[in-house]
């Protein structure tokens, strides 16, 4: 099985915008492909007030996260401080588990 990484993002109100611009312009999922045992990413924006993002991604190994959490240092600097400056002072770490269920379309349904 995969690992999954969630981190929620909670933005500061009226700072979606710059939220997500930040974010764009880091391109942070665009450079978790080039980490090994990345798998696909996505960010998710939540429908709340304040602005909550979620970022999910699919990892081979919890280590292939623990390394690319470890690459923190690695980021463009500029982007990733005008994302941090967006977030409320209650936002905190994301967290990783093993993936133990799947369900898809292929997926028969139960009798």
């Amino acid at each position: 099985m995969s690992f999954r990484s969630v981190r929620p993002f909670l933005v500061e109100a009226g700072q979606a915008e710059a939220f997500e611009r930040a974010y764009r312009d880091g391109a942070f999922l665009e450079r978790a492909v080039t980490n090994p045992g990345f798998i696909q990413g996505e960010l998710v924006r939540v429908a709340a007030d304040p602005p909550v993002f979620i970022a999910l991604a699919e990892w081979a190994s919890e280590a292939d996260y623990a390394a690319w959490q470890a690459a923190y240092d690695q980021l463009p600097a500029e982007p990733t401080e005008r994302m941090f400056a967006t977030l409320r002072p209650d936002d905190g770490p994301g967290f990783v588990g093993e993936v133990i269920l799947t369900a898809d379309r292929t997926t028969p349904p139960p009798d």
